[in-house]
């Protein structure tokens, strides 16, 4: 249980090296997976790999990446052999495929590749499949659709922005539900929010001196596919060096592979000859097959100063990311991308629509001092640090939720769980993580379970057991035995325990013996009474705990007295945080009792010591003495022990039923003060500024009694005397301000393997 998580990634076409900008991004993607997230990464690759470039992968070796040859494996799996398919057989492909008369023939060249991929993401337990090839995906709905083929789970496919996606028959797929979109962009705030996005990065963080001091080159280098804009840049040159704008010594580079016909490579050139450039100003060096990566990085540090015009596409080039890496200026297009990285003021921009360019290439070349050479370096430094691997990793929380989703189980039984799992509920919608509830049934009452899951509108439950009356050890070992079953047909990465109730020590227990990682939120409490069953549940929950979230401070150092160090956060309080929604959003409500509601103290009371018949007597003559109005809704327990016993409740306690949360949090906020024994209402108190007397002889709930607003009940005192005198005293104000629920979705978020 709690795999690794195994990624397909489509190379198809695809090289996964330095040969386009293509390869180096998906090459990129490997590297960064691998290095950052607890994955396994299986490779599958085409044509172009396996006639050109079969073993060359610039990918370092790993124990979690795998390559395969898409022919191979259909030999392997004895599934039909693939059909490679020319742009002609595409078009008869989609005639006879929406043909209402002919039969399907087309059969072997894209569906294969659909069959090939369904039967990988079945044998190697594949969670997620990423594709980089259009064409290829432009025919997946209609197989789909057609029932061809099975749709393919959990499927992202790569873009790099702003191409739209269209089908053959120029369609838009930006509502497609069979994938999601992932684009190679530095920022996702320029794209649609509800997009994936994969940042274009820089592997080392090395920030290289500037080396522009009598250099003399300005170069182009690149993949050459627009003859018009090389053209321009050598005229600007040109004019420049006429109008002595650059010295006489000056030398413009052009190199990269040519991917223009002969015939345009060839006007190119003579075109530059007919500036009358003598042969030292100008060098041409293009390579239908490229240029040598350790050549062009040679070009690129013995360069004054590099040019990079684009085809107006928001697009951070891999270009670009070289000349960052290697810490050198850029003459650019002031598009979007650019400018989240430089900023307004680089100083070396031209025109996004590259409208006029021969001239703004020349004020640029008026400029190229030491002064805005300077400028230009410090931007490019600052710009490598928002491509760095590890500053991207940071922060993108969305490409960190889907590869480091979890499936994960909260166990909770009681009324306080409830209130506990029900924020975190709220925050995991926004995740990618799969998170499910099992009601143990510990506390049974409908009205304190099924109308709290309706009113705190927390998912059904995926499991809802059923409670053994018949006694405390009974109803644990059969709840153990039912959460074995479940647990191991569900196989989470990790289980939730909450608190320290019998719910809690027994999904610890069964989470450890079953292998599963197991998160307990609200560690570290302690009484330090253990006559009492909570501390038992919580000494026990803590020491073996995988990772434990702590509420206070306090507890934080009772993990540490008791040598329990690793994996202990600071979080906050669940319940806090719902009751600062409730508050923010104004969800309390008036509960409808039949007396009116003024002037008085609320009362709980629920636990044992509390609620035996002589207990109970005790309490209510020592209440009846206050001489105020008491509000006390009941707990099913203790009113069926008051009924039983026919015990005599003073007519200023005003028995009323459970009340639901909203009402609860009303009767908290316009009550004098709370005599409670319970552990929850304590913190609730303190934040609510209402004082608290614990009918309890010890607390878990150690800040609130440090704080003033609390105090343990001295039982040789008499209850009306003791409180008179309590509530004389001051007491400091709650300073609670954290977010539990955000904070715990973050370590889940930030976990790989413990």
């Amino acid at each position: 249980m709690g795999n690794k998580k195994n990624i397909l990634i489509f190379a198809k076409d695809c090289p996964i090296n330095d040969e386009c900008g293509a390869g180096i991004y998906l090459r990129t993607l490997v590297y960064f997976l691998d290095k950052y997230y607890d994955v396994v990464i299986h490779i599958l690759i085409g044509r172009y790999n396996k006639l050109k470039r079969y073993n060359h992968f610039i990918i370092s070796p790993s124990k979690n990446i795998f390559i395969y040859h898409a022919d191979k494996l259909c030999k392997e799996y004895k599934l039909p052999p693939l059909r490679w398919c020319s742009f002609k057989k595409r078009i008869i492909a989609e005639v006879v495929l929406f043909s209402k008369t002919s039969s399907y023939r087309f059969g072997q060249n894209y569906i294969s590749w659909f069959i090939l991929i369904n039967h990988i993401i079945k044998v190697k337990n594949i969670d997620l499949t990423i594709i980089r090839d259009h064409q290829f995906l432009s025919y997946y709905p209609l197989y789909v659709n057609k029932k061809i083929i099975s749709s393919i789970p959990n499927l992202y496919s790569i873009l790099i922005p702003p191409v739209d996606f269209k089908d053959e028959y120029g369609h838009l797929k930006e509502n497609n539900k069979l994938w999601t979109t992932v684009l190679i962009t530095p920022n996702d705030l320029l794209y649609k929010p509800n997009f994936i996005y994969i940042p274009p990065m820089i592997t080392n963080n090395v920030i290289r001196k500037p080396s522009y001091e009598k250099k003399n080159i300005i170069s182009f280098i690149g993949t050459l596919t627009d003859n018009q804009h090389l053209r321009e840049i050598a005229k600007a040159f040109n004019n420049s060096l006429k109008k002595k704008v650059l010295p006489s010594d000056y030398i413009l580079n052009i190199t990269g592979k040519c991917c223009l016909s002969k015939q345009y490579s060839k006007a190119l050139y003579n075109e530059i000859q007919g500036y009358n450039m003598i042969k030292k100003n100008i060098i041409l060096n293009l390579n239908i097959n490229g240029i040598a990566s350790d050549i062009l990085e040679t070009i690129i540090k013995d360069s004054l100063i590099c040019i990079r015009i684009d085809i107006n596409r928001e697009v951070l080039s891999t270009k670009v990311l070289h000349y960052i890496d290697l810490c050198k200026p850029i003459i650019l297009q002031k598009l979007n991308v650019h400018t989240y990285l430089l900023g307004d003021n680089y100083p070396f921009y031209i025109n996004k629509n590259l409208d006029n360019s021969v001239n703004e290439i020349e004020d640029i070349f008026s400029k190229l001092n030491e002064t805005n050479l300077k400028k230009a370096y410090d931007k490019i430094c600052e710009a490598k640090l928002k491509v760095n691997d590890r500053y991207l990793y940071d922060n993108n929380p969305k490409l960190k939720s889907i590869l480091n989703s979890k499936k994960i189980i909260s166990i909770v039984g009681t009324r306080p769980q409830f209130l506990k799992v029900a924020p975190l509920c709220y925050e995991f919608k926004n995740t990618m993580h799969e998170h499910s509830i099992i009601h143990t049934g510990q506390h049974y009452d409908k009205e304190l379970s099924e109308q709290l899951f309706k009113t705190l509108n927390i998912p059904e439950p995926q499991y809802h057991l059923k409670r053994d009356h018949s006694s405390s050890i009974h109803f644990f070992t059969s709840l153990m035995n039912e959460l074995e079953r479940i647990l191991t047909i569900e196989k989470p990465d990790y289980i939730i325990v909450y608190g320290d109730c019998d719910t809690t020590f027994a999904g610890a227990f069964v989470a450890q013996k079953l292998g599963i990682q197991l998160i307990h939120i609200e560690a570290g409490m302690r009484s330090y009474n253990k006559a009492m069953p909570e501390e038992i549940n919580r000494i026990l929950t803590d020491n073996i705990s995988n990772i434990l979230l702590c509420t206070t401070k306090d507890s934080v150092e009772n993990l540490e007295k008791e040598n329990i160090t690793n994996n202990v956060s600071l979080v906050g309080n669940l319940q806090l945080d719902l009751l600062k929604l409730t508050i923010e959003k104004n969800m309390s409500t008036v509960p409808s009792f039949d007396f009116e509601i003024k002037n008085y103290v609320l009362l709980t009371i629920h636990r044992n010591y509390n609620t035996t018949p002589e207990a109970l007597t005790k309490i209510f003559k020592s209440l009846y003495l206050l001489k105020t109005n008491i509000i006390f809704p009941i707990h099913p327990r203790t009113k069926k022990i008051v009924n039983t016993n026919t015990l005599v409740v003073p007519a200023n306690i005003k028995l009323v039923k459970p009340v639901s949360y909203f009402e609860m949090v009303h009767l908290l906020q316009n009550s004098n003060y709370v005599i409670t024994d319970s552990g929850g209402l304590q913190p609730e108190c303190w934040f609510l500024n209402k004082r608290c007397i614990v009918l309890r002889t010890e607390t878990e709930w150690t800040e609130p009694i440090k704080s003033g607003n609390s105090i343990l009940y001295d039982v040789e005192k008499p209850l009306a005397q003791f409180i008179q005198s309590f509530l004389k005293n001051n007491c400091e104000a709650c300073s609670y301000n954290m977010n539990a629920s955000k904070n715990i979705i973050n370590i889940i978020d930030n976990i790989n393997s413990l």
